[in-house]
């Protein structure tokens, strides 16, 4: 672990910088009869996971998860249980800096909203923020990619719901990785051998496909640190060593997906300092309002990280 050690405060440093600098540019308004969320609504509450937050960031945590429980409360019928179908509001865009919208930036938005919130006690819905229900788009959910990252939301919002229930038991009693491998052609079953979480198919460009595995492996790798899931963290292993061996920078974004996947082993370190070299080039590039995605995984990169190593040192 002395070598994650060595790279921590190289990623807390690099996403400070980055949310500092990140802001939303977005060119044009939402569509009519559509609601638009930037990831800049979450940038401030990111501090928290990188220990750098200051009492007004911890504030503005805290107030967005007041609105979102006041919003639940109203919306729930009257038995007090379930959500009154005729005021639930449209599903949001979630968009990035730019105003683009990609189908994992709406779970980005609640993973990091648990992590945050978790990280200073507070109870936080997933579902829900400010009134908004941020679920991703139904027809995404097959696509292994955001199944998987959407699975990390649900294993996290179980060990951190906001209605006061241990919800854990149920993972605990039933291997959730299997159940979910085993509807998706045992994807995240052991492999020694490097190989990607799902082969390439013809009719998918390589900067998607790359995509896609890029946000497979970062949830793969969450769910693993979480679930302290040993066979997981050797298949995230061999995807590590595949894309290592087999994938091309130009197929890669200056979003770093997986960072903590490639920073964890030793011998797939030298993918994780590309990762964090183009970060760095990006910023300059890009500016403002190509650094807000950047700086969320780095921050939830370097979350990851600091939970891994405090397991493997027993402290947990």
């Amino acid at each position: 672990m002395e070598h994650i050690a060595k790279y921590l405060p190289i990623i807390e440093s690099l996403a400070a910088k980055a949310l500092d600098m990140a802001v939303d540019a977005s060119p044009t308004k939402p569509r009519a009869g559509s609601t638009r969320i930037s990831l800049v609504e979450v940038r401030d509450a990111t501090r928290t996971l990188i220990d750098s937050a200051d009492a007004a960031d911890i504030d503005r945590l805290l107030s967005f998860y007041e609105a979102g429980a006041m919003e639940r409360d109203r919306r729930l019928s009257p038995d007090g249980q379930t959500l009154a179908d005729e005021i639930v509001l449209p599903t949001p865009m979630v968009v990035d800096g730019y105003g683009h919208e990609r189908a994992a930036y709406a779970l980005l938005f609640r993973l990091i909203s648990l992590r945050a919130a978790a990280s200073q006690g507070v109870a936080a819905d997933h579902e829900l923020w400010a009134g908004h229900v941020l679920w991703d788009a139904p027809e995404h959910r097959e696509d292994f990619a955001w199944s998987l990252l959407h699975l990390a939301v649900d294993v996290l919002h179980a060990f951190r719901n906001p209605h006061g229930v241990d919800m854990s038991v149920g993972f605990a009693e039933h291997d959730v990785i299997a159940a979910w491998s085993s509807v998706h052609n045992n994807m995240l079953s052991g492999s020694e051998q490097p190989a990607p979480l799902q082969a390439q198919q013809i009719d998918v460009a390589p900067d998607e496909w790359t995509y896609r595995e890029m946000v497979g492996l970062h949830a793969a790798m969450l769910l693993a640190t979480e679930l302290n899931h040993r066979s997981l963290v050797d298949r995230c292993h061999a995807a590590a060593r595949y894309h290592l061996q087999h994938t091309q920078p130009d197929y890669t974004t200056y979003q770093p997906w997986a960072l903590a996947a490639f920073l964890y082993f030793p011998d797939t370190v030298g993918f994780a300092e590309q990762q964090l070299h183009d970060v760095e080039t990006h910023l300059h590039v890009e500016g403002p309002p190509g650094a807000l995605v950047p700086g969320l995984l780095l921050a939830d990169a370097y979350a990851t990280l600091k939970q891994a190593m405090s397991r493997d040192n027993g402290d947990t």
